[in-house]
């Protein structure tokens, strides 16, 4: 890691850009291709904030790209998701019946779920991975611990052991890119939701509303649509280049306000009327590798000087 330092706010507070590399919102090929940078960098990333708690105890939040108001309440929603499966007696009990009713569970609540949210978004990868946790748990005790069965039980246990190994190699999961990643595939929802999970973060705050998160869609949308023209155009077309070629610089603009400046300044805002208290001069922001927070930083510090921000840059290298 490789800090900068952007804008000086003497003891603080300090917006700490992190840098991240995540994957693709809208193309499950690249996120496969790019699977060992998106891995990678996430996985610096909770090393990165772990070794900094461990100076700064109170590093306890993080801001996090892409996030809404409403997918951090889903969020806290799966955290205390896991909180019943670690508390609830059907549960703890060592009964082999247990490893069928809790990929029942998988499965029913899977389902409910499916009902409400694509298998990419990260509150699939987020339910995947504590229940995955939970049946792992369960299959590493009947592992040290066999439970002694014979006739049809033993074969109904064999039957459920089956199914449960089956979830853990991806088989069946809900956020169906995990076969891809294997156990890397946690660090698809990023490294910070994965340490809210974990019980490493206390709190994830978010950084897009509803309507930044829509317009940035649709911009990459245009995108996605206009690249895909230029790749099919057959021939020497010249005039029909040029006008794609047009279209183009005028979708980078387009795109460089939508889905940049205003989701930065989005951020930003979300960021600047948070209370802050509870960071000793540093708070925490992932976000992606191609944003800069400096002009928007600046101009937030211009009209509200007395709340103003400095900015410490984090890349990867």
């Amino acid at each position: 890691m490789q800090a900068a330092l952007k804008i000086a706010n003497g003891k603080g507070p300090y917006v700490l850009h992190i840098g991240q590399t995540h994957e693709h919102p809208m193309e499950d090929a690249i996120t496969f291709l790019r699977r060992d940078d998106i891995v990678g960098s996430q996985k610096s990333i909770e090393q990165f904030l772990l070794a900094l708690q461990k100076s700064d105890p109170a590093l306890r939040r993080v801001f996090v790209e892409g996030y809404t108001e409403k997918d951090v309440e889903h969020i806290e929603n799966l955290k205390k998701l896991d909180t019943l499966l670690k508390t609830r007696q059907v549960f703890q009990t060592a009964h082999p019946a247990v490893l069928r009713y809790l990929v029942n569970y998988y499965f029913s609540t899977s389902e409910k779920l499916a009902r409400a949210y694509s298998p990419q978004s990260k509150i699939a990868y987020g339910f995947d991975y504590i229940a995955m946790k939970k049946i792992r748990q369960v299959l590493d005790y009947f592992e040290s611990n066999p439970p002694a069965l014979s006739g049809e039980d033993a074969d109904d246990f064999a039957y459920e052991e089956g199914r449960a190994r089956d979830l853990l190699s991806g088989a069946y999961l809900f956020g169906g890119k995990h076969a891809l990643l294997g156990d890397d595939s946690p660090y698809l929802m990023g490294a910070a939701v994965k340490m809210y999970l974990d019980e490493n973060m206390d709190t994830i705050s978010p950084t897009s509303t509803s309507s930044s998160v829509e317009a940035a869609f649709a911009e990459l949308d245009k995108v996605r649509k206009l690249q895909q023209q230029i790749i099919e155009l057959k021939g020497i077309d010249l005039k029909k280049r040029l006008s794609l070629v047009l279209q183009q610089i005028a979708l980078n603009k387009s795109f460089d306000a939508k889905v940049l400046k205003e989701r930065e300044k989005t951020a930003i805002n979300f960021i600047a009327h948070a209370d802050n208290s509870d960071h000793a001069g540093l708070i925490p922001l992932v976000y992606g590798d191609m944003h800069h927070f400096e002009s928007g930083l600046r101009e937030h510090n211009r009209t509200n000087s007395d709340s103003s921000l400095g900015l410490i840059e984090i890349r990867q290298i």
